[in-house]
């Protein structure tokens, strides 16, 4: 098989695998058939026709490895087809179960080409960087920019909608993408500044100008006039420039271009937010782009979160709880920028918000996202966290399944634990999903984490009685205080499915151990947990005891075209899966 071939087979196959996971976890209209040859995906197609796919492991947790053929059985005649043409037919097959009509098939079907054919292209422009990567050589940026496939269990993990070629490869991390900011000054009177009430003496945003912009007559006497340097990614200032307000404040000189600054910066997992290691906060941007689920818009009460986030962790019962899990941090959100509607709003399309960056120096050393850590393998070698337990971890002498054991529990102590006892205790409920995780390591080991991305924090009511009276801006209006049902089905979706369940699937992956056994312990841990007298056990109680979990639907979202981030209702996007910690024994 020569190069190109390859890379198209693989980029192939973990579009395939993704699919179809995030396919079979959402509906159910299939079965799992006992063959002399193992397991197999049977789907009806029509009375006398049906899809047949060969499984190489069949997952409890529903993620799946298949097998390189896919076949269509007409009455007796057994056709091999390709996963286009496999994805065609089941489109066609899913369009009254899921209530689609053409034009969102079409779209679902120009979305799915699309994320094949950027995985297929990043593979291949990124084959040293994998490489590296996969032995182990691991530090924030790289993992960051490592996360190659994309969300496990959703159909069109790499779409990029709107993105030139060119851009793909500017803006986008899995091409190891950089670029400077573009800088602009800006009167007061048109600009919506807001800051966490522990950030509000911070200047950060002349903070990272001093470090971007070389000094000039025009930047000093700007400054002098009060004046506001307003960094902005460069794909975000294509489209503000098309804007008529925007083009007046240029014209009357409210707004300033000083064109794209001197240094690079580096997208992260997530595209919209950015990473420099020297500088003293990474950015993230509202971005008039849909990746996966949703267009990329930051929006004011989402961005107010982060503020509200850093202000509680200030207060003495944060304080406690941070002083009692030192290897859990928090990356704050204390700050954003925005222009400003005619109408004084705020231009929710200029969004640039202020991200804490602990990842300086030595500090980036052995920080992994997590969705990097549990990807599958990207050229089809051991994917990331089976090489680490076989040749980073310190503990030679013990067998790759006591290493297994050992690894799953620190990673228990350190990713999970903090959040269960946040939520349960202190009413902090935090989306704790693969790319919002990022583990630090100590001898392969998990050491700490590191939780991002503060627009998914919510609060139970316990939360609200004990934060409201010392945090203005926690209110009902905002969105995120609660009811119980949605806390539990949020915060147990992205811990435990999104983040848990993956470690334990790219952990058992490698036949060193069992899913079974790694859940048994999960369970263990947290029935330790539940029993420790808790202020709200109740979340814990739907994850121990409930026969089913609520789980996001990535599938159902891309086949509607549905934009996550708009939906009146959460969770009609959220459906029920079978309990797995419910069902799992352990002694």
């Amino acid at each position: 098989m020569n190069a190109q071939a390859f890379f198209t087979a693989k980029a192939i196959q973990h579009s395939r695998t993704c699919f179809l996971n995030s396919l079979l976890r959402e509906w159910s209209d299939f079965i799992v058939a006992d063959t002399l040859d193992g397991k197999q995906i049977e789907i009806k197609i029509s009375k006398n026709s049906k899809v047949i796919i060969p499984l190489t492991k069949y997952s409890i947790l529903g993620r799946h490895q298949f097998g390189e053929k896919s076949f269509l059985q007409k009455d007796d005649d057994l056709q091999e087809i390709d996963f286009f043409k496999l994805s065609e037919i089941l489109s066609d097959r899913l369009a009254a179960d899921f209530d689609s009509n053409e034009k969102q098939i079409k779209i679902f079907k120009t979305r799915l080409a699309n994320s094949v054919a950027n995985i297929e292209a990043s593979l291949q422009y990124r084959e040293v960087d994998i490489e590296a990567l996969q032995q182990g050589h691991i530090n924030f940026k790289d993992s960051e920019q490592g996360l190659l496939i994309g969300h496990n269990f959703h159909p069109t993990p790499k779409s990029r909608d709107e993105f030139s070629d060119d851009d793909l490869k500017k803006y986008s991390p899995e091409f190891g993408g950089h670029f400077a900011l573009q800088w602009f000054m800006a009167s007061p009177e048109i600009l919506y500044q807001k800051s966490a009430e522990v950030f509000k003496e911070v200047h950060w945003a002349h903070e990272l100008a001093e470090q971007e912009i070389l000094p000039t007559t025009e930047f000093s006497e700007l400054l002098a006039k009060g004046f506001v340097p307003v960094p902005m990614h460069p794909w975000q200032t294509k489209i503000l420039l098309h804007n008529t307000l925007i083009q007046q404040r240029l014209a009357s000189g409210l707004l300033v271009s000083l064109g794209p600054a001197r240094l690079a910066w580096y997208p992260t997992s997530s595209l919209r937010s950015v990473y420099r290691e020297e500088a003293p906060y990474m950015l993230k941007f509202s971005m008039s782009v849909r990746l996966t689920n949703s267009v990329r818009h930051l929006l004011p009460h989402e961005v107010e979160r982060g503020l509200q986030l850093f202000d509680v962790l200030a207060t003495k019962p944060a304080k406690d709880f941070l002083g009692a899990h030192k290897n859990f941090h928090v990356v704050g959100e204390p700050a954003y920028l925005a222009f400003k509607n005619e109408d004084s709003s705020v231009m929710a399309e200029s969004i640039v918000v202020c991200r804490e960056n602990p990842f300086r120096d030595e500090v980036a050393e052995n920080k992994i996202v997590l969705a990097t850590l549990a990807q599958d393998s990207v050229l089809g070698k051991q994917n990331l966290v089976q090489y680490l337990i076989q040749n980073k971890t310190a503990d030679d002498h013990s067998s790759l399944k006591q290493k297994s054991k050992k690894w799953f529990a620190k990673y228990l102590e350190v990713a999970v634990k903090p959040f269960v006892i946040a939520q349960a205790n202190y009413g902090i409920i935090l989306g704790a999903h693969q790319q919002n995780l990022i583990i630090g390591l100590k001898d392969g080991f998990p050491e700490e984490v590191f939780f991002r991305d503060c627009q998914g924090t919510g609060y139970s009511e316990l939360g609200f009685q004990l934060f409201a009276g010392q945090v203005s801006s926690i209110n009902r209006a905002n969105g995120n205080v609660v009811s119980a049902k949605m806390g539990n089905y949020l915060f147990v979706y992205y811990l435990i499915l999104n983040s848990t369940f993956n470690m334990i699937t790219a952990i058992s992956g490698s036949d060193w151990i069992s899913e079974e056994e790694l859940l048994s312990d999960l369970k263990l841990f947290l029935t330790k947990i539940y029993k420790s007298n808790l202020n709200d056990p109740d979340c814990l109680e739907y994850l121990l005891f409930e026969s089913e979990l609520m789980h996001k639907g990535n599938f159902i979202c891309s086949f509607k075209d549905i934009n996550e981030n708009t939906t009146l209702d959460p969770l009609e996007i959220y459906t029920p899966v079978k309990n797995s910690v419910k069902e799992v024994r352990h002694d």
